[in-house]
């Protein structure tokens, strides 16, 4: 099977439909049940109508709840705009309802219209069912990655760093580790960065050891 290979779940109405990755998903997808669905994080992904998903079957999943995925998409409301599904896809996905958070490890990436986030390992943190930040670590070869398409400005908005953290609330993006930051033919560079995103501000701090200086190139 490639591991590749993406799916997408689908409601059903008095049956359960055929799902293209095959029967042996039954078991597992059964397992999230009602205890995921009444979770705060389990809110947030698209598992309610999910026609693998049986009250009957799942009674016992409470408290920490691990599936293994490949690759495949979830739909979670709400980081930006609740109108629009967030996609997020990785190899591994934990939730820990008690904790409202969910880990994906594996290639994780999140996309939502504009907003695209990339990383080794994404973790979704909320409270009250809202999600309230988004950490991405990446490796040393492979920095996690922020791109997004802010209101009323024409270029996008790309980011590396080995961590990324967005918090909603104050929709701030803070880099930490290699941070790199560019808007069109400006870039910004430096131990941490941080972008205010309504105040389209980026705010550049040299590393603690002094090793990562500022460095910035605008085009007036």
């Amino acid at each position: 099977m490639n591991n590749h290979q993406k799916s997408s779940f689908y409601p059903s109405r008095g049956h359960r439909k055929e799902h293209p990755l095959g029967d042996f998903l039954n078991p597992a997808l059964a397992l999230l049940g009602l205890g995921l669905r009444k979770s705060p994080i389990g809110q947030k992904l698209n598992f309610a109508n999910h026609p693998y998903l049986s009250a009957r079957e799942a009674t016992h999943c409470k408290g920490l709840i691990i599936f293994l995925l490949v690759l495949l998409p979830f739909s979670v409301q709400a980081l930006l705009d609740k109108t629009i599904p967030i996609d997020v896809k990785a190899y591994t996905v934990v939730i820990d309802e008690r904790l409202g958070l969910s880990t994906y490890t594996g290639n994780a990436q999140i996309e939502q219209g504009d907003l695209i986030i990339t990383a080794e390992k994404i973790q979704i943190f909320s409270e009250n069912q809202a999600i309230t930040k988004v950490i991405a670590v990446g490796t040393t070869k492979k920095p996690a990655y922020y791109k997004q398409n802010q209101v009323n400005q024409a270029e996008f908005v790309e980011a590396t760093a080995q961590t990324i953290v967005y918090f909603i609330g104050k929709q701030l993006v803070r880099l930490k580790g290699g941070a790199r930051l560019i808007q069109g033919a400006d870039s910004f560079s430096g131990g941490v960065l941080s972008y205010d995103i309504n105040q389209d501000k980026v705010i550049a701090i040299k590393s603690k050891d002094g090793t990562q200086r500022v460095k910035f190139k605008i085009k007036l």
